[in-house]
């Protein structure tokens, strides 16, 4: 221990240094002893993808009652009414509404944006948004807007971005 302390004391590393040092040993002897050979134990080969064909008849019977509603329901127009006439049952006016095709393959699903300004009570809004999730499984809420231009507006304004799925 003599040794020890006279070689710490004529280095210019100090008690700090060595301290360092060892702590620097110990993590180096730790990595190689205990980490190394913990490497080869994740190696399990490479991994095999899952190819559609084999994930048949996993669809549930939310899946199938969602796919069914899109048969039922093909055209845009058809989505449209119903918006109307669920937001005529809260009392909304929707005196104007955008909808345009976000990808137009034939094979698969469309996507439209509806876009809705509406002007009403809040109440009015947020009730029309949950009949529309009720009565419209396809139908997905991508951005909602509320402004109100005065403190005592009973009314609010808000911007209503749906996506609708559409079947072609």
């Amino acid at each position: 221990m003599k040794s020890m302390r006279w070689l710490i004391g004529r280095s210019s590393l100090g008690w700090p240094g060595a301290a360092a040092v060892c702590l620097l040993l110990l993590a180096a002897s730790a990595q190689y002893f205990l980490l190394r050979p913990l490497q080869g134990s994740y190696d399990t080969g490479p991994a095999t993808p899952v190819r559609p064909a084999d994930v048949q008849g996993t669809q549930g019977p939310e899946q199938e009652r969602t796919h069914g509603r899109m048969q039922d329901n093909k055209r845009m127009p058809r989505q449209l009414e119903r918006l109307g006439s669920i937001a005529a049952a809260h009392g909304i006016a929707l005196a104007h509404a955008e909808y345009h095709l976000l990808d137009g393959n034939d094979k698969g699903v469309r996507r439209y944006h509806v876009t809705l300004p509406v002007a009403a009570p809040y109440p009015a809004i947020r009730a029309f948004i949950g009949d529309v999730f009720e009565q419209m499984p396809t139908a997905a809420l991508e951005q909602l807007a509320f402004e109100r231009r005065n403190f005592s507006d009973a009314a609010v304004e808000a911007q209503i971005r749906l996506t609708v799925y559409v079947e072609p």
